[in-house]
């Protein structure tokens, strides 16, 4: 039986006009405001999330009675606890209760100002507002203003969750203590029985999991998601091969027995270096890695000269006591061993600190366009973004941000990280400083990410963020945006809306950048259409003076694109003669057309030319 729709995922807010449809929607509110909405889960996922799989936490009654009497929820606990998915299932459950129809689940994404007046009051509609795992910390003001919003909620049918680090709310815990729930963890191994029966139907194993082997990966301080790691792993395992659950154990737990061999007795710095090299350069020729090695000894002021190589073990000795394999000229650690290079880095990024700037300078190093030719810096940013994961903590994705000499390994960072569950609302805030930064290598990193899986994830959102492109002052960045604008309004269902999702000058600039003819045709048809519109549309980007350029060049490619041949372009250039130039033409216009007819000759001037005097008899003044 299908599922109700109608929860509003809510990351921050700021106040909606109404509920919207489709995939997602944005709206301009005032100056620089955005209002985001994306939609997380469709029906299905909520069916899911419904099913038996989902265990019940401690106290989760408690958050869905405060819920239904305060019209507010506060769900405080660390990441990875379990939160987010307790939050989903009170939002199912308060709406499996109504009848009313409504739309998709969906989320609310913006650029927050962490005040309570912009969250949004729609009647009978349920939220939740995720603050994620950044370090801020709010005031008290924001719980007493919470408990105001909730009993307004509650009057007009709505109801919001909240979920927060107990460092969010330390500040907001007295006003809110009545509907604030320290969410306990499920049961691990509940969680495990649970994923094993119900969504990966292999119940006939739930036994391995009484294995005293598994025991230490299913005890009460271990995250559900490790517990379902480990029903996935379980699911999947050969159990008839020699040691099997010895070798699951020792991948699920990061290759502790290894670890200890190699970290837990002193070791020449030139073989842990080399480990470490090999660990992020896992499967690359051994020239490759051993220069990365040589790096790194270098900035850790131990180079590695011919002399002090004679002194050491041959390579293949050194390969051999760290237990990596040496194979057509590839070294890796990881050969019948997945994630051993990761659990490596991990390992000395938690328990050398004083060597990570060192580290984060050596990756940068690695990872800069003029760096070892053959790195691969997505694979040290994916690294970067897979350690932060397995803390919860974005402070490790913050110290490659900010570092001095990790530029382009910060741009792969926040590029691959955008979407990703844990890391990815702050570096979706990156995104958003960065296009509106000066810099043009961070707004290249900003185009790479709008054309990639952030674009595809979060398509409304990236508007906002290709908004600031276009203002760019790098012709690059703003040809790119334009492109990228044209690309988006192509797969648009109505291409139209596009414009109605802006208001003020970058509605104008956004128009400048979809009229312009580009390589789908089918995106102009459809802008076209509507004369009245495109006549308002264009009036509005001729009487803007810091947008005369943009209007010139867009005349200019539809004067071009008709001569050419390219489609009947001819109708819309008579509704732009007549828009620039009807009635008491402003002097931008005026002057608008002069440059048009200064930048032509030939054909073009002479088609021009002719717009004009067919709609005005004579060629005004001034033109």
């Amino acid at each position: 039986m299908a599922q109700p729709d109608g929860v509003w995922i809510v990351a921050g807010g700021v106040k909606q006009d109404a509920l919207v449809a489709g995939d997602g929607d944005l709206t301009q509110i005032a100056g620089n405001q955005y209002n985001y909405q994306r939609k997380v889960m469709r029906a299905d996922k909520l069916e899911v999330i419904a099913r038996p799989e989902f265990v019940t936490p401690l106290r989760f009654d408690e958050a869905s009675e405060a819920l239904e009497r305060y019209g507010v929820a506060v769900i405080r606990g660390e990441g990875g606890s379990g939160r987010r998915t307790a939050a989903v299932r009170l939002l199912h459950d308060a709406l499996s209760s109504r009848s009313e129809p409504s739309l998709h689940p969906r989320e609310l994404i913006d650029e927050w100002d962490r005040s309570v007046e912009g969250l949004p009051e729609h009647p009978n509609s349920l939220f939740l507002l995720d603050l994620g795992l950044d370090t801020f910390g709010l005031p008290e003001r924001f719980g007493r203003e919470l408990v105001s919003y909730g009993e307004r909620l509650h009057d007009i049918g709505s109801r919001i969750v909240v979920i927060a680090t107990p460092e969010q709310w330390r500040g907001c815990i007295d006003p809110t203590d009545k509907f604030t729930v320290d969410l306990e963890r499920p049961p691990a191994k509940a969680v495990a029985i649970a994923h094993l029966e119900h969504r990966l139907r292999c119940g006939d194993r739930r036994n391995h999991l009484d294995a005293q082997e598994l025991q230490g990966l299913l005890n009460e301080h271990v995250r559900p998601r490790m517990a379902v790691r480990v029903a996935e792993a379980i699911a999947t395992a050969d159990d008839r091969a020699e040691n099997w659950l010895r070798d699951l154990v020792q991948r699920l737990s990061n290759w502790p027995d290894y670890l200890a061999e190699q970290f837990e007795s002193e070791q020449e710095l030139v073989q842990r270096v080399l480990m470490l090299a090999i660990a992020v350069r896992d499967g690359d020729r051994v020239e490759n890695i051993t220069s990365a090695r040589d790096l790194l000894l270098e900035k850790l002021d131990a180079p590695y000269g011919a002399a002090k190589a004679l002194v050491q073990p041959s390579l293949s000795g050194q390969l051999k006591a760290i237990d990596a394999t040496y194979a057509n000229g590839t070294a890796s650690l990881t050969a019948g061993h997945p994630g051993r290079d990761q659990a490596v880095f991990n390992h000395v990024w938690l328990n050398y600190p004083e060597i990570r700037q060192t580290l984060l300078a050596w990756m940068g190093e690695l990872a800069a366009p003029d760096g070892l030719a053959t790195t691969n810096p997505e694979r040290i940013a994916a690294m970067l973004v897979a350690l932060a994961e397995e803390l919860y903590d974005v402070s490790v994705i913050k110290s490659v941000v900010n570092h001095p000499n990790c530029r382009r390994l910060a741009e792969h960072v926040v590029v691959i990280g955008a979407c990703h569950p844990v890391v990815g609302q702050g570096l979706r805030r990156t995104l958003r400083d960065w296009a509106r930064s000066g810099s043009l290598h961070s707004q290249e990193a900003v185009l790479r990410a709008c054309r990639g899986r952030f674009g595809t994830e979060y398509p409304d959102l990236t508007l906002t963020r290709i908004r600031w492109l276009l203002e760019s002052s790098h012709l690059k960045i703003r040809a790119g945006a334009a492109d990228l604008l044209r690309s988006i309004a192509g797969t648009h269902p109505e291409p139209r809306a596009l414009l109605d999702k802006v208001k003020g000058q970058a509605r104008r600039r956004m128009f400048a950048a979809l009229i312009t003819p580009g390589n789908n045709l089918e995106v102009l048809r459809a802008l076209t259409a509507d004369s009245d519109l495109l006549a308002t549309e264009w009036r509005e980007l001729f009487d803007d003076p810091a947008l005369e350029n943009e209007a010139v060049e867009a005349v200019l490619g539809w004067i071009r694109a008709h001569l050419h041949g390219a489609f009947d372009a001819l109708e819309g250039l008579r509704i732009q003669a007549a828009t620039l130039l009807r009635g008491n033409s402003t002097a931008a216009a005026v002057l608008v057309a002069g440059r048009v007819m200064h930048r032509t000759d030939g054909a073009e001037h002479e088609l021009w030319l002719d717009l004009l005097r067919r709609r005005h008899h004579v060629v005004p003044a001034g033109v």
